[in-house]
């Protein structure tokens, strides 16, 4: 993965989404960009599981939102289901920070790996790729029959 770009390195913070203003512009940002990745529903049905939970992070540079990352994690997966910078602020490391913190969570919780889903030849599988991530040979098939690519990170 890339480094942070210098220009936001320094005030660049990733935090739990905990007010509506941040959840209404999480949607938003979610809302603007192509599916590249299955619907939140399929990420449930696939990564939540008896005991799993949700975290929704913002990362947020002087009071503005540039991207958020919707995170399902349990005692055995840590699974991406949504992820999404801005496009004004793409390519400054943005979505790398996101996913160190996805990261992070899976080490806290001595798992091997963090699981990212999207649509074969989609941007985020462009990233994935970029990212040095793992395509898994067992795709999932989301809920309108469209089949899903599982981009693994080993830790």
């Amino acid at each position: 993965m890339g480094t942070l770009d210098d220009r936001i390195a320094d005030d660049l913070v990733i935090r739990e989404a905990s007010t509506p203003e941040d959840f209404a512009r999480a949607t938003a940002l979610i809302e603007g960009y192509p599916e590249d990745q299955p619907h939140e529903d399929d990420s449930r049905r696939y990564a939540g599981c008896p005991g799993s939970q949700r975290v929704h992070w913002v990362a947020e540079l002087d009071g503005e939102i540039l991207g958020c990352a919707s995170v399902v994690y349990d005692r055995s997966r840590v699974w991406v289901s949504a992820m999404v910078v801005d496009p004004a602020f793409r390519g400054l490391g943005v979505g790398t920070m996101l996913m160190a913190w996805a990261e992070h969570l899976a080490k806290l919780n001595r798992l091997s790996h963090v699981t990212i889903p999207c649509f074969r030849y989609s941007e985020a599988a462009k990233i994935c790729e970029h990212w040095g991530m793992e395509r898994s040979p067992n795709p999932m098939i989301s809920q309108d029959g469209r089949q899903a690519d599982l981009w693994l990170r080993w830790l």
